[in-house]
């Protein structure tokens, strides 16, 4: 972090703590969050996603977890939903052999997010992040290559397949990057209105990172991934958005 941002993280560190506990549920992109709060509970395993919170046979037991630390007084700010978006999508379509309506799919992550969260008094919900995958390939890749089909069909509750060639999967894995961009704006706006619905706060940072609907260039991993750059902009916008809102509860 330069100095000016770190100073902002000093002074976001030395306000007195709320009176409420905070606790973050999420995955590996929750992490950020270490990067900022000294004050806020982290509880996050790698891959989870919304329809792992009602998987039995989930191995990231992040729901399990949760529940097992459960705090009635606590704030939960709940984000999830980039994995179920970027790569349970294909996923669960490679198993059906076509493409899902990708609306109904985020339909029902609504159905399974919002019955999880009413277990939880004081809630807020953070958006997820525009995409960073240039290159679909790389979400199959992840599905069949860099985690094997066992245990992608364990984080992610789908059916078992098989480890096939991409080629077979060329008409499921054949979205442009405009496309899965505008399928994670979508469930924000999703994920907007079903806080609306229940009272609960929402947050994300889309208009600050993107530029005409596309994640801006200086927020771009190195390497192909799904999670951003962690410049100092982000943790900015992130320290700006999330204090405000745990100031005002």
């Amino acid at each position: 972090m330069n100095k000016k941002t770190n100073r902002i993280v000093k002074r976001v560190q030395a306000r007195p703590s709320p009176i409420r506990k905070f606790i973050v549920v999420g995955n590996s992109h929750s992490q950020i969050f270490f990067d900022i709060y000294r004050n806020v509970e982290i509880i996050h395993a790698l891959g989870a996603t919304i329809l792992g919170l009602t998987n039995s046979n989930s191995t990231t037991k992040l729901a399990e977890i949760v529940e097992s630390k459960y705090d009635e007084k606590a704030t939960y700010i709940f984000f999830l939903g980039q994995c179920d978006i970027e790569y349970v999508y294909y996923y669960k379509s490679a198993c059906n052999n076509k493409k899902l309506n990708m609306r109904k799919f985020m339909s029902s992550l609504i159905l399974i997010y919002e019955k999880y969260i009413k277990k939880f008094r004081n809630v807020i919900v953070f958006g997820i992040n525009p995409t960073a995958i240039l290159n679909i390939k790389t979400i199959y890749e992840i599905n069949f290559v860099k985690t094997s089909p066992i245990v992608t069909n364990n984080i992610m509750g789908t059916g078992g397949l098989r480890n096939m060639p991409f080629e077979f999967y060329s008409h499921i894995y054949n979205d442009t990057f405009e496309k899965r961009s505008e399928n994670n704006k979508l469930f924000n706006i999703k994920l907007k209105l079903m806080c609306k619905k229940n009272g609960w706060k929402y947050v994300d940072i889309w208009e600050n990172i993107t530029e005409n609907g596309i994640l801006k260039t200086k927020y771009f991993p190195k390497t192909e991934d799904h999670h951003l750059s962690r410049s100092d902009d982000y943790s900015k916008f992130i320290i700006k958005k999330i204090p405000e809102l745990i100031l005002r509860n």
